[in-house]
């Protein structure tokens, strides 16, 4: 093989990367792309603008699909304050789109954290068709598979993503169920991490909405994560527990099931709470009771008589 062939078409700075001239972007110094100086690499990735320009959109698809892992997380840096810029409702590039996508494959910390933190916030912000179009770019399996990172961080944001769709719309609760999230949701309800609680008590919750899911979040556990939650001191987790509980109590055969004595004395106590959790907490013993009276009685007789 004539080797001087290859040297002849592969760029001096791909051998040699300390001859590849460099910027500070974002706080990290960052190969320039073909083309470029430093002052167009500054402008264009250095400066959050909406709408997005058109040059803006060309040096993040380069540094999305770069391949280098520093230029990676510049991309994804800037579409994390980007997002953050964006007000509500307002339409997105698909480019964009794809490129946070993207990233949100990847498995470098580095690159998700700042990623997840922008699809999370775009989804929230965007309109229905920036969801939908994030939806047909697989943006729920890849949560779904963000919810096993060791980042804390990066499964705050995975939690934040599916919540959104949860509560967006039922084909997205679908879908979420189908990628297969419910049992790391109630694996992560006892998360040292007070946000990844709470993350995955509404995603919980909204999940909860579908009847065809009760089956399947009592196969997967979701038992033992409402009981967690209600004997918790954290109020969101309790209205979270008592919400949930609520949909499922009407939603499958033996509402008794669902609760144990504990966890219906801790229901009652949510009666001298807040006026939320007391509305919530109400409306939960009112369709446990319905469904079941008898058992329901005799699971507080015990708990109360226990205390």
């Amino acid at each position: 093989m004539d080797w001087r062939w290859v040297f002849q078409w592969i760029p001096c700075a791909w051998v040699f990367p300390s001859l590849q001239p460099r910027a500070k972007v974002g706080g990290h110094s960052v190969p320039l792309l073909d083309g470029d100086d430093e002052d167009s690499v500054l402008n264009a990735l250095g400066e959050i603008k909406v709408p997005i320009s058109t040059l803006q959109i060309q040096q993040l698809k380069q540094a999305t699909y770069s391949k280098e892992l520093e230029l990676m997380i510049v991309a994804a840096q800037f579409l994390a304050h980007y997002a953050d810029a964006l007000p509500h409702g307002i339409p997105m590039s698909v480019e964009v789109l794809e490129c946070a996508l993207t990233l949100l494959d990847l498995d470098a910390s580095e690159v998700l954290i700042p990623a997840s933190a922008a699809v999370s916030v775009i989804s929230g912000v965007g309109d229905d068709a920036v969801r939908e179009n994030l939806a047909k770019h697989s943006v729920l399996r890849l949560s779904v598979r963000l919810l096993r990172s060791p980042s804390n961080p990066v499964v705050v944001n995975a939690l934040a993503i599916l919540t959104t769709f949860a509560g967006a719309a039922d084909q997205y609760k679908v879908s979420i169920v189908r990628d297969g999230a419910l049992s790391p949701l109630c694996d992560l309800a006892f998360s040292e991490d007070d946000r990844i609680q709470r993350g995955a008590g509404g995603a919980l919750l909204n999940v909860s909405h579908i009847d065809t899911h009760a089956e399947q979040l009592l196969v997967c556990g979701v038992c033992a994560s409402l009981h967690h939650f209600l004997v918790s001191g954290d109020p969101h987790l309790h209205f979270f527990a008592a919400a949930t509980l609520s949909n499922l109590s009407v939603q499958v055969e033996d509402p008794s099931a669902l609760i144990n004595e504990e966890g219906l004395y801790c229901l009652v106590k949510l009666l001298s709470s807040s006026e939320r959790l007391k509305l919530q907490s109400c409306i939960a013993l009112r369709n446990l009771a319905s469904q079941s009276f008898m058992q329901v009685c005799c699971l507080l007789y015990e708990g109360m008589k226990n205390r």
